[in-house]
């Protein structure tokens, strides 16, 4: 295991870049709960074509692709939050480094 040495240092240059990356790749979250509303309707229209009018207990089916549907969307949702929680807890400890190693140095 390699010991990481102070110039190894990530530079703020370095942070910001990964920010943005971040940010960019949290835009495309809602195309990503787009797809995965559109993907299960877009399987079901066929299906509902060929039996329109007659009789048949295909509901059960399409209520289970519903809420596979819905659990994968609050699945995403709760791991949004739990990062976005996990953020915001890393930037007030940098903050709190940062303010005592003023003091210490001060």
């Amino acid at each position: 295991m390699a010991v990481r040495r102070e110039s190894d240092e990530p530079t703020n240059v370095e942070i910001e870049r990964v920010a943005r990356r971040y940010d960019l790749a949290k835009s495309f979250v809602p195309v990503a709960w787009i797809a995965a509303l559109w993907i299960p309707i877009q399987a079901a229209i066929p299906i509902a074509r060929a039996l329109a009018g007659k009789h048949t207990d295909l509901t059960v089916t399409i209520s289970i692709s519903i809420v596979f549907t819905v659990a994968l969307g609050a699945g995403v949702a709760s791991l949004l939050r739990k990062n976005k929680e996990q953020r915001d807890e890393l930037r007030r400890q940098r903050r709190r480094i940062t303010t005592l190693e003023q003091e210490l140095g001060g």
